[in-house]
């Protein structure tokens, strides 16, 4: 049905046409029967696309709105459920200024089954939620290089996209300062990367998998300590080597960031800490060396002398080998000095 200006007995001027089959309507201009120009086509939906047509084949990039949401629950339902994840229909609520499929739109005018807008090119959409994208799409969804502000989280992606994930080699910083460069796969950070943590400036070097850090890698905090050695769920774990900002250096095991297995901690002016370690503490059998050249040799229990064990002392001349209870001397045990 179509009502406007006409010439010669034909659509000629501006007018409205509209497609009885889909309830689509289109307003643009017409000259000898066909649309010339500037178009505005809206579906029943409320959908609307505009651009450049010649007939039914639009010519160049569209603008393409989403009818506003009629309810805040309606509007928070139209938030993506996964921030790094799009889908076509998440992907397609908002407004896009871009390329679309040229093909598939004119294909839907003409069969009347209903306006069919497939983004595909390059493009910008600002979504329901307020989230932005700008960069390339494939089938309604970012493909390629591109650009994701997430609104909400006060977040910025810049990289490759797969299939509407975060996919390739990009880089996500947050509000906090917080910043990952490096490889993505299906959405979560997978493959080598750096990751710097702006609440604290540390600084991780390495292998990521299912957004965690393992393997082999660098540790370098914001006091200046860096750590060289294994990890596991982003924490150091497994063999590693710290050396502190202050001197001090740790070579042994750990677990979840902590000493803990075999290792020896060097503190400065010959301070020795040397054995077995639990969550950060010495137990069972080491060694201790204070700077000034106090030394225990023996038992540990939650880092304290606890058990059997040997002690010295040069500057004083004392010794006791003994019985010890939470680093006091308790029990059997025989101290002497050098003055006997």
């Amino acid at each position: 049905e179509y009502s406007g200006e006409w010439a010669r007995g034909q659509m000629h001027g501006p007018g409205t046409l509209e497609l009885l089959q889909s309830g689509d309507v289109l307003r643009a201009p017409f000259r000898d029967g066909a649309i010339a120009g500037h178009c505005c086509v809206t579906a029943p939906s409320g959908i609307t696309i505009e651009g450049t047509f010649e007939g039914l084949t639009l010519q160049g990039r569209a603008i393409v709105r989403q009818p506003t949401a009629s309810s805040p629950a309606k509007a928070a339902a139209s938030k993506p459920a996964e921030p790094a994840a799009l889908t076509a229909r998440t992907a397609g609520k908002g407004w896009y200024d871009g390329d679309v499929d040229c093909a598939a739109l004119e294909a839907s005018l003409r069969d009347g089954r209903g306006l069919r807008i497939v983004r595909h090119g390059r493009g910008e959409a600002m979504l329901r939620n307020g989230d932005r994208y700008v960069g390339e799409w494939a089938r309604n969804v970012p493909e390629g290089e591109g650009t994701y502000t997430y609104a909400e989280l006060e977040e910025q992606y810049v990289g490759q996209w797969l299939g509407g994930v975060r996919h390739g080699r990009g880089t996500l910083t947050g509000a906090n300062h917080d910043t990952y460069d490096g490889e993505w796969r299906g959405g979560v950070r997978c493959g080598e990367g750096t990751q710097r943590l702006g609440s604290s400036g540390d600084v991780l070097v390495g292998v990521w998998a299912d957004d965690v850090m393992g393997g082999r890698g660098q540790l370098t905090t914001g006091r200046g300590d860096v750590y060289e050695g294994e990890f596991a769920r982003s924490l150091r774990d497994g063999q590693g080597e710290c050396s502190y900002a202050d001197g001090s250096a740790y070579r042994g095991s750990w677990q979840g960031g902590l000493y803990h297995g075999e290792g020896t901690l060097e503190g400065l002016g010959g301070a020795l800490c040397e054995g077995s370690w639990h969550h950060g503490e010495m137990v069972g059998y080491g060694r201790r060396v204070h700077e000034s050249g106090e030394e225990y040799v023996g038992e540990f229990a939650r880092g304290l002398r606890h058990g059997k064990g040997s002690w010295k002392d040069p500057t004083i001349g004392a010794v006791y080998e003994g019985g010890w209870a939470e680093g006091l001397r308790d029990g059997d045990g025989v101290y002497k000095t050098s003055a006997g």
